[in-house]
């Protein structure tokens, strides 16, 4: 079997391991945001998020590219990994958050929720729409779709240099 070959069949496995593990960090690091109150606490937490997610996206891009060897890896096949693994990175944080809003801490993600539905311009508790929206947001899905959604977000978007810096041109001396 030649390496685009075993190259291919490791995408979705590479991609897998490597957003299951982001996904964990970022669920580690919701727990610790869930459990404090300090307000210098949260600030902390958003920027070890941010920090995190941006060094696992280029320590795991960097080392799908290194597997390429004198092929080279392009900008395209950096990003399309990225969104690979932010789309099971997503996955896993959602089933955490679910996790942390069903059973650790239901009161954090109950005034979480409604502060969401109270920002909403077009939420009014007394109409139709109003009570779909409260069924939507209250539901399990939501925190699934949404982890998913945000991530494929913010991980594009730190993507975009991470994927700059572990892109690789050919090695055209090599056999």
């Amino acid at each position: 079997m030649d390496n685009q070959t075993e190259l291919r069949k490791s995408f979705w496995v590479d991609a897998a391991t490597a957003g299951g593990i982001i996904g964990l960090v970022l669920v580690v690091i919701e727990f610790i945001n869930v459990q404090t109150t300090a307000s210098w606490m949260v600030t902390f937490t958003f920027l070890l998020t941010i920090l995190s997610l941006g060094y696992l996206i280029y320590f795991y891009s960097r080392k799908r590219s290194l597997k390429y060897g004198a092929e080279g890896y392009s900008y395209g096949q950096s990003m399309g990994y990225i969104f690979a693994m932010m789309l099971f990175a997503g996955f896993v944080l959602g089933l955490g958050e679910l996790l942390l809003s069903k059973v650790i801490a239901p009161d954090y993600y109950a005034e979480e929720r409604k502060a969401i539905l109270e920002n909403n311009p077009m939420y009014d508790p007394d109409t139709e729409m109003g009570k779909q929206m409260e069924r939507m947001v209250m539901g399990t899905g939501f925190w699934i779709f949404s982890s998913i959604f945000s991530l494929l977000f913010y991980g594009g978007i730190i993507g975009l240099f991470a994927s700059a810096m572990v892109k690789r041109k050919p090695d055209i001396f090599a056999e």
